[in-house]
């Protein structure tokens, strides 16, 4: 609990997937994927609940295993996007089972650089601002260009006036923490609105496992954090 309100994870786990086969399950540095994201959850000095979000046996054992709560997911998708359908199923589930929540937090476990430190921080990121709703980002130094019927064209700079790279202020989102208010989440059925905190991460927490190039990139990752001894 924090600022007198409880704080809600979900952990959206499938059992499957076509980028890295069974990600949630691979082992990483001897510990399956999932487990990096549980243990943030579970070391963090405000979260109340956790529930593992899954479709999978071997994750829902592994969660309980954990001593945290699981959920079977929805057969279909209800809103505009099946990660947030799970997110609020979730939320709604807890509080059937008597388990009330203010603050929803989703953490997904294609993020497993996130520790219960930034867990935490960006918790005290969104009361300090004031926010309803937030997520995680790194600094972004990208020029973005588009395909257009007469040809491609800049998102986010003018080419006869280039800004140097390091200055512009602008930030990738990165998939590892979004926090919300309840009501909210009943009522767009989005893991964001209202007013917006960004959480600034360190640029290295941008990798997501999405194939098994990202895999290999975190694997070495960590390797390095335990040899200079950050191990969480």
């Amino acid at each position: 609990m924090f600022k007198g309100e409880y704080i809600t994870a979900v952990i959206p786990a499938k059992g499957n997937s076509t980028g890295v086969p069974k990600k949630n399950l691979r082992l990483l540095l001897g510990k399956p994927v999932i487990m990096y994201t549980i243990e943030a959850a579970k070391k963090s000095k405000y979260i109340d609940n956790i529930c593992v979000a899954t479709n999978s046996d071997e994750i829902a054992s592994l969660a309980m295993e954990s001593r945290v709560d699981f959920i079977r997911d929805p057969i279909e998708p209800v809103w505009n996007s099946f990660l947030d359908t799970i997110f609020e199923y979730n939320i709604r589930s807890l509080e059937e089972k008597g388990e009330k929540t203010d603050i929803a937090i989703l953490l997904q476990p294609t993020s497993p650089l996130r520790d219960d430190n930034d867990v935490n921080a960006a918790i005290e990121k969104f009361y300090s601002e004031n926010a309803d709703s937030l997520l995680s980002v790194v600094n972004s130094h990208d020029f973005l260009w588009k395909n257009g019927e007469n040809g491609a064209y800049p998102l986010n700079y003018d080419p006869s006036k280039r800004p140097v790279r390091q200055e512009m202020k602008q930030f990738n989102e990165n998939g590892a923490i979004y926090i919300i208010k309840k009501d909210l989440l009943y009522k767009n059925h989005c893991r964001l609105g209202g007013k917006i905190a960004l959480y600034v991460m360190p640029d290295f927490k941008a990798i997501q496992i999405d194939n098994e190039i990202d895999f290999k990139m975190i694997e070495k990752i960590m390797e390095a954090e335990k040899e200079n001894g950050e191990d969480n």
